[in-house]
């Protein structure tokens, strides 16, 4: 099957997501157009025909996607529209991530072709799978993307055929995080941080503050202040750092299903 369209979509609050696949762009031979999930605004509204390629990315959320995603893809339609879903971790684990974004495309009319699972920089402790992904993840990641595409080259128009994807049907129960990033003494309330917040919980009139009910502790606010204003207290840190410390330490590399 000949692409008329690859789309490239991602919801990445610190950036690591998008890096990740925008280095897919390389390999499509036809035109790339580019989707930003990650500022506030209102639902995609856009349809999918079966000569269009969705490539998503999004990171993950205690095991799952983070809801926001949904909000935002959901008057997007797909018409047996060939979809690679892509999730991004901090190295402890993707758990339902994968199965959880297929599903949902698979309501809207796409079919799931391909998913990846690579490890990046955990958002939280920057210090576990710190460099990450590297340039093996890279090699490893690009041998999959000549996969995918070679996978389409070969594909009948309208007849994709859906991979299989771990994950628990029920999904993970994840109720989000609890803690909040906090603000010290060194704000100078140039609104960075408002300006990165993909679900406005900073008021631009106090940008001190965090608005607890919005804020899905995606850290976006604390890898943008310019003056490190912005962070999460010493014990959420620490309690993050033992809850996942045994099984970030193993590394890991990136899993690919096709």
């Amino acid at each position: 099957m000949e692409l008329k369209q690859s789309t490239l979509m991602y919801f990445s609050p610190t950036g690591s997501t998008a890096q990740v696949i925008r280095s897919m762009a390389d390999h499509s031979a036809a035109p790339v157009s580019e989707v930003n999930l990650t500022p506030i605004q209102d639902p995609c509204r856009r349809s999918f025909d079966d000569r269009e390629l969705l490539i998503i990315g999004v990171p993950v959320f205690g095991g799952r996607i983070p809801p926001v995603v949904k909000d935002r893809l959901a008057y997007i339609k797909g018409a047996d529209t060939p979809a690679v879903v892509v999730a991004t971790y901090g190295n402890r684990h993707y758990d339902d991530a994968l199965r959880e974004l297929s599903d949902f495309l698979s309501a809207k009319g796409f079919v799931t072709i391909a998913g990846a699972a690579v490890v990046t920089r955990h958002s939280i402790v920057p210090t576990i799978a710190e460099g990450r992904p590297d340039e093996g993840d890279y090699a490893a990641f690009n041998a999959f993307t000549e996969q995918v595409f070679e996978r389409i080259a070969a594909m009948e128009q309208g007849h994709p055929e859906a991979v299989t994807l771990p994950g628990n049907p029920e999904y993970k129960d994840f109720k989000g995080i609890p803690f909040k990033p906090i603000t010290n003494m060194d704000c100078v309330a140039c609104c960075a941080c408002v300006a990165v917040c993909p679900m406005g919980a900073i008021p631009m009139d106090s940008p001190s503050k965090t608005i607890k009910e919005k804020c899905i502790t995606c850290m976006a606010c604390v890898w943008a202040c310019p003056k490190n204003a912005r962070a999460l207290g010493k014990m959420d840190i620490l309690f993050t750092k033992q809850h996942i410390g045994k099984t970030a330490k193993v590394h890991k590399n990136p899993e690919f299903f096709l």
